[in-house]
Order: C-alpha cells, then sequence, then structure tokens
C-alpha cells in the first residue's frame, strides 16, 4: 500500500457507479500504511535536531495528511454506495454486492435489517 495505490482507488471509486473489489483488508492495510508512515516519521524527528525545519520530516507529515483525506474520501464515497445498495435490497431489488469488505458487509447486512 502507498499513497499511489489510494490514489488509485479513489480516482477508479469516483469514476465507478457501483463498489470496485478492495481487497477484503483493505482498509487494515491502509491503517497500516499510515501508521508506518507515522512510526517513521518519528523516527526522523527523533534522529535530527530541527524536526521542523527537515524536509524530509515536511514530506512524509504531507503524505500522511494526503493518505489520511484521500482515504475518508473513499471511505465516504463507499459508505454512500452501500446505504443505496441496502435501500435497494430492503426493497427486494437486485443489487451486486461482491464489492464490499467485511466491513461494509456488516453495515449492509445491519443496514438492510433495520430498513
Amino acid at each position: 500500500m502507498d499513497l499511489t495505490e489510494l490514489q488509485d482507488v479513489q480516482r477508479t471509486e469516483r469514476q465507478m457507479d457501483s463498489l470496485q473489489h478492495l481487497s477484503d483488508t483493505f482498509y487494515e492495510d491502509v491503517a497500516e500504511y499510515i501508521a508506518e508512515r507515522k512510526a517513521e516519521r518519528r523516527r526522523l524527528a527523533e534522529a535530527t535536531d530541527d524536526p521542523f525545519g527537515d524536509p524530509s520530516i515536511g514530506r512524509l507529515t504531507d503524505e500522511i495528511k494526503t493518505a489520511e483525506e484521500v482515504v475518508k474520501a473513499i471511505y465516504e464515497r463507499r459508505i454512500g454506495k452501500v446505504v443505496k445498495l441496502a435501500s435497494f435490497d430492503a426493497a427486494d431489488m437486485k443489487t451486486d454486492t461482491g464489492g464490499l469488505t467485511s466491513e461494509e458487509r456488516a453495515l449492509f447486512d445491519d443496514l438492510v435489517e433495520q430498513l
């Protein structure tokens, strides 16, 4: 997982009306990637005299911020699609739930039950 891959997922998710297929561990992978980047930034900050002036730390900070914004946008778009699918399913309309991650599947099932 890296920032380019996240941005590719975001671009594809924006272009599709349906859910794109993601690995079942997508959200875990993203969390691990961001945690690793934060740990790297922490290591660099501890090793330098001026962490606020170090360009490597600045680049990592920018990468982390961008990754968090991108994953939030992906999440929000996908949740909107999950809610839409759940409302269709609750109305006995045909739905394709093949692109759901396990977390999204749990939300989908709960929404259908509530509707």
